[in-house]
């Protein structure tokens, strides 16, 4: 049963570590929400680590130097990773090993703050027919269902290339304005039968990464808060960790509307109107 607090400080004291969201939960895409940013000195006061964990395909390099050009210093935290981190170490390194064949790639979503794509030795192609692997960062500019995207995909399928998935989020909060995110697009692919390699959230190996950290390694009891069940809520539970669900500020407002179930989404541990001491 999901308890109601009123800020994280009613129950941090259970919990050695806290993994905080970041859009929708930090900021709104723009700039910072100030109570959060209030929240994380305390947490830091009071002795507590402090890890950044997106669904962005930012580097967490660029993640750093955007919240710190919003007020949101790296002292703050104690460490920061992304699940375009993920995919660039993944491309970068060439691990697992099935990724060593793969040459060319095609792109699908923003380019935008995806510098680390151009970092690493594969070449960029237009056409499916020219690639090894698909890489989906960011947001869409169009549908989903638009047409040209479809054939594309289409196109990829008949070849059986793989999708690499650097934001598994579907959607993203900007600023109050929503947009698809190329989660959605990697749905899509499965659906007509495409292999997809999804990096972030709720997939286990993002929070592994955290356990390697002694920050945040077991027994340390970790808090996870979030404002999407089916990614932050659902990965965080499946990785045996305590969660915070932020109701007020983030994707989990807009949809309560509909009052959505996510497929396989969990109750959070708790819930909070926004991530606020």
């Amino acid at each position: 049963m999901t308890v109601e607090i009123t800020g994280i400080g009613d129950v941090v004291a259970g919990y050695d570590a806290v993994l905080v969201d970041v859009w929708g939960v930090l900021i709104d895409g723009v700039r910072p929400f100030p109570p959060a940013v209030d929240c994380l000195r305390k947490l830091r006061d009071g002795g507590r680590a402090v890890g950044l964990i997106s669904n962005t395909s930012r580097s967490a390099a660029n993640l750093a130097r955007m919240l710190d050009g919003m007020g949101i210093p790296p002292g703050l935290y104690d460490v920061a990773l992304t699940s375009g981190e993920l995919a660039r170490q993944a491309l970068s390194r060439r691990v697992p090993a099935s990724l060593a064949r793969w040459r060319r790639y095609l792109h699908l979503g923003s380019r935008e703050n995806t510098e680390w794509l151009s970092a690493t030795d594969i070449m960029e192609v237009e056409d499916p027919d020219d690639a090894d692997v698909i890489v989906a960062t960011g947001i869409l500019t169009d549908s989903v269902s638009d047409p040209g995207l479809r054939l594309v995909l289409t196109r990829a399928r008949s070849r059986e290339l793989p999708m690499i998935c650097a934001n598994p989020d579907r959607e993203v909060l900007v600023g109050g304005r929503r947009h698809v995110a190329v989660g959605a697009v990697a749905d899509a692919y499965e659906e007509i039968g495409g292999d997809v390699v999804r990096y972030g959230k709720p997939e286990p190996p993002i929070y592994a990464h955290f356990r390697t950290l002694p920050e945040f390694a077991a027994p340390r009891r970790i808090l996870a808060v979030g404002d999407a069940k089916d990614t932050d809520i659902l990965g965080a539970a499946r990785a045996g960790l305590d969660t915070t669900l932020v109701v007020g500020t983030g994707l989990h407002r807009l949809r309560a509307q509909a009052d959505p179930t996510p497929s396989g989404a969990v109750a959070p541990t708790y819930s909070i109107e926004q991530f606020a001491w």
